[in-house]
């Protein structure tokens, strides 16, 4: 017979005030706790945050400061996002060497009133162990059935749904979910081998499945018996169209910034080309983007605008595959400009030429025409004429002639 305990993670407030007001926080707020960032909505003190909803609270545990909504500790905000890291319970079915039975501990989520939905990107649910039948059951109306064989794998982070690890993509809205098991399937007979089964919500990227996580307790033990989650988070449940409607109370306040629906509700988010806190007036800066060349690549001439940035190359280059490489049609303009200004020069060359030509040809016709008609006799009797005083010609009007 199987002993039960329940492991429950409440985000439910006593009361959850969702009026928002437009201005910031209050002077003189917290904005970290231990190596955690609080940016605003979020706040430690009930005129620090946006509304109920995103109080946190600092709290010293042993020697270390800890960061906790409600009951649940968070270990990363992300505003650009919209998200939050938390860590969740794990549920577990172990055999028990003391009774001789099996040993259940189902864990579960209620998030029901409050900003927060976990992210069906982000997360997998994932199934460890040998003949094991889990259940997830959550708000979505969706009851998800894992089961993993009693073959055990053979290879680390292989995950592959048929030994000894199993996981499914969760539905998108979630915001209550509880995990529980088959009693019909145990490690009752296989406990040396695999002593405990395991099923859990948890951040994808933070998962890498080991063989040790099947023949020991190495899973359950690895974080205080908890698993990283990726929660989205929305000011209230309203659309942007809903908030937009209520300017007193809409939550993006920053130029430059707009408005972001999602399963959690509406978020803001500062415009491309800008970073920052969407929530705070001029909260969201320009990106000097020539000063991130990893994110934004420019082998040339980068310079930063409003929101953007533009990439040039210099004179005889040109941008293919974001690499300035020398202008393909450099390579044979310049013979091609040099052949045509030399034909160019050519061609005024022999043009040049031939008028030379032709008018030394005129000037001799002039000079065999001037002696033939007795030019020369002509030209003697004018000279003499001027040697003794008299006018060489006379010239005459057309009313004389």
């Amino acid at each position: 017979m199987e002993s039960s305990r329940l492991l429950l993670i409440s985000f439910l407030p006593s009361m959850w005030v969702v009026a928002v007001a437009t201005a910031a926080r209050s002077p003189g707020c917290a904005t970290r706790c231990g190596d955690i960032d609080v940016p605003y909505p979020f706040g430690l003190d009930p005129q620090c945050a946006i509304h109920d909803g995103f109080q946190l609270n600092c709290t010293t545990v042993g020697r270390t400061t800890k960061l906790f909504y409600f009951n649940v500790e968070v270990t990363k905000i992300s505003v650009q996002d919209g998200k939050a890291w938390l860590k969740t319970w794990i549920s577990r079915q172990c055999y028990n060497q003391t009774t001789n039975d099996m040993f259940v501990e189902n864990a579960w989520i209620n998030a029901t009133d409050t900003p927060y939905v976990l992210s069906a990107d982000d997360n997998k649910i994932i199934v460890l162990g040998c003949n094991s039948m889990a259940y997830m059951q959550s708000d979505s109306a969706i009851r998800n059935r894992l089961y993993v064989h009693m073959r055990l794998p053979t290879q680390n982070g292989s995950c592959s749904g048929t030994a000894g690890c199993c996981e499914a993509d969760l539905p998108s809205g979630v915001r209550y979910y509880q995990g529980f098991f088959n009693e019909l399937y145990n490690t009752t007979k296989i406990w040396r081998k695999t002593p405990c089964n395991y099923i859990t919500v948890m951040e994808s990227a933070a998962f890498n499945f080991s063989t040790t996580y099947l023949t020991s307790t190495a899973f359950y033990d690895a974080d205080d018996s908890r698993t990283p989650v990726v929660m989205e988070w929305g000011i209230t449940r309203q659309t942007c169209e809903e908030a937009k409607a209520n300017e007193t109370a809409y939550a993006c306040v920053s130029d430059h910034s707009g408005c972001v629906s999602s399963d959690a509700g509406y978020r803001c988010s500062c415009s491309k080309g800008f970073e920052g806190n969407p929530y705070i007036v001029d909260g969201c800066t320009d990106i000097n983007e020539c000063l991130d060349s990893f994110t934004y690549p420019c082998a040339g001439i980068c310079e930063n605008t409003l929101g953007n940035f533009t990439c040039s190359c210099p004179r005889g280059r040109n941008v293919i595959n974001g690499v300035c490489v020398k202008s393909q049609r450099s390579t044979w303009m310049v013979p091609v400009v040099g052949a045509s200004v030399g034909l160019v020069t050519l061609v005024i060359g022999i043009t040049c030429a031939y008028l030379v030509q032709e008018r030394r040809k005129l000037h001799r016709i002039k000079q065999r025409y001037f002696r033939r008609h007795g030019g020369l006799l002509l030209f003697e009797e004018m000279k003499s004429q001027h040697h003794q005083g008299a006018a060489a010609f006379t010239i005459f009007s057309e009313e004389e002639l």
